[in-house]
């Protein structure tokens, strides 16, 4: 009777601990469950919400690249620069006193300064890092979200250059006397190869900066034709 009663404490002790087990198993699966599933939802709300942030971008994009540029509130101030840096260029090949007056007119009323100080940076882009490529269904959504990204720093880094050239060009306009335009002096400043160079590298870098923001504008509207057919697949 004895090892019977022990053979039924036994065989209770192990069921017990069978339970248990289970119950501990079942209460990792379902906290690991809870916890994928709140990944879930925050990588979706993190790709609506850079969604968000590239629509605004596009319409930021139609701002800068406006064929139609108007001076007061800087819209379409990339074909602006250009088109007076164009006509820079063409001015500096010719040393004249009028020439001369004219350019120190336009550098005087800050015509050759418009670059906007946005650079399109997203709080989620960074999010959507390396932790959530795997929740990716939409095969192409990582190649054009790393295209947005690459094409977001040539932007960055085109701005930038620009802001040297200006930071460089301030030097010359240090050397110009504004109240009295039409002097020998003034006009060895304006045509000097220092001046000449910097208005020319100032010239390409916003004609870089032109075309990187014509290919960021592409690829973050092919970004969230994929970015739309990614959410579709949840």
């Amino acid at each position: 009777m004895v090892r019977n009663s022990n053979r039924k404490s036994i065989g209770r002790w192990i069921g017990e601990a069978i339970v248990i087990s289970v119950s501990v198993l079942a209460a990792f699966y379902l906290d690991n469950l809870r916890e994928e599933r709140n990944q879930e939802k925050l990588f979706i709300q993190y790709l609506e919400d850079f969604r968000s942030d590239l629509e605004e971008n596009q319409r930021k994009f139609e701002y800068e690249l406006s064929n139609q540029y108007n001076s007061e509130n800087g819209r379409g101030y990339l074909n602006g620069i250009i088109e007076r840096l164009n006509f820079v260029d063409s001015v500096l090949a010719y040393p004249t006193k009028n020439n001369a007056d004219t350019l120190i007119a336009l550098i005087d009323n800050r015509s050759l300064i418009g670059v906007s100080e946005w650079i399109f940076v997203s709080p989620k882009y960074t999010r959507l890092d390396n932790e959530f490529y795997s929740y990716f269904k939409n095969d192409a959504l990582h190649e054009t979200i790393e295209m947005h990204y690459r094409n977001n720093v040539s932007r960055t880094k085109a701005k930038n250059a620009i802001n040297q050239h200006l930071s460089d060009f301030q030097a010359v306009e240090n050397q110009i006397d504004f109240d009295n335009p039409s002097t020998p002096k003034n006009r060895q400043v304006i045509f000097s190869t220092e001046s000449k160079n910097i208005l020319r590298r100032l010239k390409d870098s916003y004609q870089s900066l032109d075309f990187f923001t014509k290919n960021n504008k592409e690829s973050d509207s092919l970004l969230i034709i994929r970015i739309n057919k990614e959410l579709e697949l949840w």
